[in-house]
Parts: C-alpha cells; sequence; structure tokens
C-alpha cells in the first residue's frame, strides 16, 4: 500500500498552518502536524490550524465562536479571556484581570467566569463568579470578594446560573433572585450540569477527601428539599446533552475506564456501557449528536491524549488526533464539524519560539471517508 508522509513547517504568522487534502491522523506521539496517508484511512484531515492562544473552555451555540483563558503575559498572575473567531481565525480580547481566572462558560448574552478572590482573610482559595456581557458593555458581580465559593458552577437558558458556595447549591438568575439548598457537609463538588427539561441537577462530588468521586442526580422532592440518588461509582467525568437528553460518564473499572450512555431520567446503574479504554475527558458536541473524548495510549506518559470521536447511535469511534500534550477542554458544534482545544507540545514548542505561552489554540477540521 502506498504511503506518503507530509511534513509541514510552521510559520512565524499567528496562524502556524493549514494542511489541505490529507488523509488519515497516524501522527507520532509530539509531532503533532506530522500527517500519514493510507488507502484505508477512516479520517481525511482538511485542515490543522495552530495559533496563540489560552486554555479552550467552551463553544458558542452553532460553533461561529470558542472561549479560552490565558495569561496576560508569562510568570505574571493576570488573565485574560479571549474569544476565537472560527470563520475568520481571529482572537479578540473580551476580559482583562489583575487576578487568577478559573473558568469561563457562553450563556445566551454574554459570559459567566471565575475569578480568584482578592479578600485576604480567605487566602486565595476560593473564587467570585462574574458575568459579562459579549457586547463588553455590562459586567456583573455574582457572588461578592467575601463569598466562600469553590468556583464550580453551570449555567443554561436565559443566562441563569447554579453554583457552590458555603456548602450550599444556590440557584440564581441575572435580576438577583436566588435560591439556596443544603448539601452534605462533607460534599465536595467537582463538576456540574443542570438540566432545564428533566428539572434535575447532576453533579461529581466526593465525601473523602477526593480519593473517588460519584455521580449524584439531584432532583427537589414535594416538600422542597433535594432529593439525591447516586448514578454511578467511581465516575472521572461526565457530560449531558439537553438537545438529546442522554448523559455520558466515564466509570472506574478494575484497571480501565468504561464509557457510559444513558438519559438524564435515568435510575441507578441502568446506564449502557459503550467503551472501555483509557479515557481521560469526555463532552458532548454542542448539538449532542457526537461524543467527544480523550483517550490515553496504555503504558505511556498519560500527559498525552489523541481526541476520538463517537457518533449516537453508533458502535465504532473514529480517532482524530494522535496522542498531544491537551491542556484544556476538546469542543466541538457539531457532528463532523471542527474540534477546538489547547495543547503544550514540545515539538510545537521548539518550532514556535515567537510563542510566549504553553497553551496553543488548536483547530482540527476533519471529514469521514
Amino acid at each position: 500500500m502506498r504511503r506518503r508522509i507530509i511534513l509541514a513547517a510552521l510559520s512565524c504568522a499567528a496562524v502556524i498552518l493549514i494542511l489541505t487534502g490529507c488523509s488519515g491522523v497516524l501522527i507520532p506521539e509530539n509531532k503533532v502536524i506530522t500527517l500519514s496517508q493510507t488507502e484505508s484511512s477512516p479520517v481525511n484531515i482538511t485542515s490543522f490550524m495552530v495559533r496563540q492562544g489560552g486554555r479552550v473552555q467552551d463553544i458558542s451555540e452553532g460553533g461561529s465562536q470558542v472561549l479560552s483563558i490565558g495569561q496576560s503575559s508569562e510568570g505574571s498572575n493576570s488573565s485574560t479571556i479571549d474569544l476565537f473567531d472560527t470563520a475568520s481565525g481571529s482572537l479578540v480580547n473580551l476580559v482583562s484581570s489583575d487576578t487568577q481566572l478559573g473558568s469561563a462558560e457562553f450563556t445566551d448574552k454574554g459570559i459567566y467566569y471565575t475569578k480568584r478572590t482578592t479578600d485576604s482573610t480567605l487566602n486565595g482559595r476560593y473564587y467570585q463568579i462574574m458575568w459579562y456581557s459579549l457586547d463588553k458593555s455590562t459586567e456583573t458581580t455574582v457572588t461578592a470578594a467575601q463569598t466562600i465559593t469553590s468556583g464550580v458552577f453551570t449555567c443554561w437558558d436565559d443566562d441563569k446560573i447554579a453554583y457552590i458556595s458555603g456548602g450550599d447549591l444556590v440557584f440564581a438568575t441575572p435580576d438577583g433572585e436566588t435560591k439556596r439548598y443544603t448539601l452534605d457537609k462533607d460534599l465536595t463538588v467537582k463538576k456540574m450540569i443542570w438540566s432545564p427539561e428533566h428539572q434535575v441537577m447532576m453533579l461529581l462530588g466526593t465525601t473523602d477527601d477526593g480519593q473517588t468521586f460519584d455521580l449524584y442526580k439531584l432532583s427537589e422532592n414535594e416538600s422542597g428539599f433535594l432529593r439525591k440518588t447516586i448514578v454511578a461509582r467511581e465516575v472521572t467525568d461526565f457530560d449531558y446533552a439537553e438537545q438529546t437528553g442522554k448523559l455520558a460518564y466515564l466509570k472506574q473499572e478494575n484497571i480501565d475506564l468504561g464509557l457510559y450512555i444513558t438519559d438524564a431520567g435515568m435510575r441507578a446503574g441502568k446506564g449502557r456501557s459503550q467503551l472501555r479504554g483509557n479515557f481521560e475527558s469526555i463532552s458532548f458536541s454542542e448539538d449532542g449528536q457526537a461524543l467527544i473524548y480523550t483517550q490515553a495510549v496504555p503504558d505511556t506518559n498519560r500527559n498525552s491524549v489523541s481526541v476520538w470521536k463517537l457518533s449516537l447511535g453508533e458502535t465504532k469511534p473514529v480517532q482524530i488526533s494522535a496522542p498531544m500534550q491537551i491542556t484544556s477542554a476538546v469542543c466541538s458544534a457539531a457532528d463532523g464539524s471542527p474540534v477546538y482545544f489547547s495543547a503544550s507540545d514540545s515539538y510545537l514548542a521548539e518550532s514556535a519560539p515567537q510563542f510566549t505561552t504553553p497553551n496553543l489554540l488548536c483547530m482540527l477540521s476533519y471529514q469521514e471517508n
């Protein structure tokens, strides 16, 4: 079988490269821009673009913008939130902060983001939650600097938000209305997602100092109190797609993990295992029609992971990148659309010394054969 290796050199422009017409992604570890072609390759890489940027956080509905957080300068605590235009490839600053930023997520008309509290009595251990409009006209403080807030939050339609504060689960609206529920005092929450349709909060939490995390479903009972149900134990990551009502999670099983897909209205133990492997992260495409997950190669450096895609209704996943040091979330607008992530790769760093950040924003476009 004829095999062709294409090596592309990085340019000194903000956009490093665009490769077209290359079939397959059989890329050696730490050789991000080495593409191999075989006639039986399941994926055709249509372009691969890398530019200076921060850690990818979220993708907008429709996929026109990608949200990232970066450092203002090397070694500085100051941070920026930037918008990457997926059509033009431009990067526009949205927020500049003199304190460390944690995470950010799109809402209908703006973004929610977290920044380290400046209150000296809290020793910089907690976060403030802020809202900022996309037109840069309005910034709103959701939680005060003196509030003990973990920085974990989830947001949904009409700029509504829920977050963890002082051991409580707090629901808030843009006009300042709040509703609080008391959680177990020894429960530490790592991630949570609200389903408006099912009126269910899904969260990843631990009660044993972070040794293992369990996936919970929270819903309000007839008396107005939270009812907590364990969906699965020893879960490392999860995501939920409101469009399809599907919940996906990664569950520890002996030496590897199982990838499970179920419904948001599920009962405990009703998930169906799809795959097993050395999974690191999982997320739905914005349209909810595909799972994008990362996977480490067995017995190798787990800092290097490859990106895979599993379309809903299919049983065979497709590998769409080779192992690289991915440092952020992996986002995609729809099944088959480009994937976005940040990478810190030794090959890229050596080839692009003009970049001052270890996080390089990557856009990979592909077509299935």
